[in-house]
């Protein structure tokens, strides 16, 4: 497929000089439609991985705000996955004895959480 480009129009008074149209080739014309959509979801993934970055660095941004907080009362705050459950957990920590002071939530409702977890998954995973 091949588009035609015309030369501009001339203004009046100026003379018309005849030249062949340029013909500029249009590759893939027929794929138009199929590629359109692979462009659309490859701009979807950039927006996602941005807005990703974004909200990551954001939450640094505040466990380092956090974090300057606590340090003021000499307090450290530190963050945990949890194994069985995945979940986080977070433990506030006196700086000086290094001796935890509060667990949010605290570890041993994720300890039960996952041993309930286990005893559903025991009741309703085996055939009578």
């Amino acid at each position: 497929m091949e588009i035609n480009r015309l030369s501009p129009v001339p203004s009046s008074g100026q003379q018309i000089q005849a030249e062949p149209p340029v013909t500029v080739p249009v590759e893939n014309a027929g794929n138009a439609a199929e590629t359109a959509p692979q462009i659309q979801q490859t701009q979807q993934n950039e927006k996602e991985k941005q807005e990703q970055k974004t909200s990551i660095e954001e939450l640094n941004q505040a466990l380092d705000t956090a974090n300057k907080t606590a340090n003021a009362f000499d307090r450290s705050l530190r963050f945990k996955l949890h194994e069985k459950t995945k979940e986080y957990m977070i433990s506030v920590v006196d700086t000086k004895t290094d001796k935890v002071i509060r667990e949010i939530p605290p570890k041993e409702f994720l300890d039960m959480l996952a041993k309930m977890r286990d005893y559903i998954g025991m009741i309703f995973d085996k055939k009578a």
